[in-house]
């Protein structure tokens, strides 16, 4: 019996795809059409969309600072970027040590104790003063987005100065001991790397100054929409083309990295190749610029980098 059932059922298939061969066809192609195309598309789109969100991450737990600086702007009021900044010196921009609820806990010390007793013993002394500027650029430099109904990332505006792939060693040097020309201080950082690996503009801006100065050697200063100085030095070439007065965007090549400077046109080998990067800024009533310490604002973007094609 089981056996006739078999064939029976065979023999209506048959007869049932021979009758109705071509509505059969229609059906499997509205299935496709209408259900499997349509997840497929969705798939697609979301997988390019995470490759798009991958440049805007903060660093890998990027879900978690979002989260806590959120927080603290529900919290306890102000602005996120405040609270961020804060906690972000209170830990000298170790951002491989960020802790959401450390974060969080800062921030209720921010609020009743002010911002003296967050900072503790930082080593910032000069971000006591100038908190406010810091803040500002912060600000200018990232902001949070939502890319999906209820999920938020920091989107940035601007990178870092050495673009991906590229080795090199960042350290806080703000500050330290210089001899050339007199005794000084370091008005910037040092990224030590390779020669002529490719520089780019951390910020859009307009080329105020360029060529060579005694220190800087072959140098290029940019000015940003919001009145701030960025100063790159010890180039060995610049990018063809860029000149004084142009629009100059974030992640343009401005030039590659070279060990020029400390004396006469053409002078190079006083030093280790490497980029000298300042940041300026212009405070009311005073006419010269006040050089604040860029380390927290690169490291901040150091993961947001600019690919360059070889």
């Amino acid at each position: 019996m089981l056996y006739i059932r078999k064939v029976s059922i065979r023999r209506l298939i048959k007869l049932f795809l021979a009758k109705y061969k071509w509505i059969f066809i229609f059906i499997i192609f509205f299935i496709f059409a209408i259900i499997i195309f349509p997840i497929s598309l969705v798939m697609l789109t979301a997988g390019g969309d995470s490759i798009e969100r991958d440049e805007l991450i903060i660093h890998s737990a990027e879900e978690d600072m979002i989260d806590a600086a959120l927080r603290c702007e529900e919290k306890f009021g102000g602005y996120w970027i405040e609270y961020l900044v804060s906690y972000l010196v209170s830990i000298d921009f170790q951002i491989n040590q960020f802790s959401s609820s450390e974060m969080i806990d800062s921030a209720e010390i921010y609020q009743k104790l002010g911002r003296k007793e967050v900072l503790g013993n930082t080593k910032y002394k000069t971000y006591k003063d100038m908190e406010k500027y810091y803040c500002m650029i912060y600000d200018d430099l990232a902001e949070i987005v939502e890319y999906e109904e209820g999920k938020k990332t920091i989107k940035y505006h601007g990178y870092y100065p050495i673009p991906e792939g590229y080795e090199y060693t960042h350290n806080d040097d703000f500050g330290a001991d210089r001899t050339f020309g007199g005794d000084r201080h370091h008005k910037g950082n040092d990224i030590m790397t390779k020669r002529g690996i490719p520089l780019v503009a951390v910020t859009s801006g307009i080329v105020e100054r360029i060529g060579w100065e005694k220190l800087g050697g072959w140098r290029i200063g940019i000015r940003d929409s919001n009145n701030r100085y960025w100063y790159y030095a010890h180039m060995e070439e610049y990018e063809k083309g860029i000149d004084r007065g142009d629009r100059i965007k974030a992640g343009d090549i401005i030039g590659y990295v070279g060990d020029s400077g400390y004396g006469p046109e053409g002078t190079t080998g006083k030093f280790a190749t490497h980029l000298h990067i300042q940041i300026g800024v212009e405070f009311p009533g005073e006419k010269e610029i006040t050089y604040i310490n860029p380390y927290g604002i690169l490291k901040f973007l150091e993961n947001n980098k600019v690919v360059v094609e070889e």
